[in-house]
């Protein structure tokens, strides 16, 4: 079946497996790929994961990286708005503080 734009695609199976092309815009020539793209702070491994919670425990961007996190269902799945919204505003700004009290001291 046709994927509709703007259609939500539970997994990324199906967003990129049964659905290879997204939509055609109205001045491309051919259908566009779809991809199954990431923010550019995750925690899909270790080295990630602790780069991201240093990012949080400096203060860049750690409202951004918060939210992302909220947005998390489960790995491969499509994130949902503010699936988890209240355990991670509870850890990250448990993490902000404890952070930055173990910075300055």
């Amino acid at each position: 079946p046709p994927f509709v734009p703007g259609a939500h695609a539970a997994t990324r199976e199906v967003a990129v497996g049964l659905h290879p092309y997204y939509y055609v815009p109205a001045d491309a020539a051919a259908p566009v790929p779809s991809e199954w793209t990431h923010p550019p702070w995750s925690f899909d491994d270790f080295g990630q994961a602790v780069l991201a919670l240093f990012q949080v425990a400096l203060l860049t961007n750690w409202a951004m990286i918060m939210h992302s996190a909220a947005d998390a269902v489960a790995p491969g799945v499509q994130p949902v708005r503010d699936a988890n919204r209240a355990a991670a505003a509870a850890y990250f700004v448990t993490w902000v503080v404890l952070g930055n009290f173990f910075a300055l001291n």
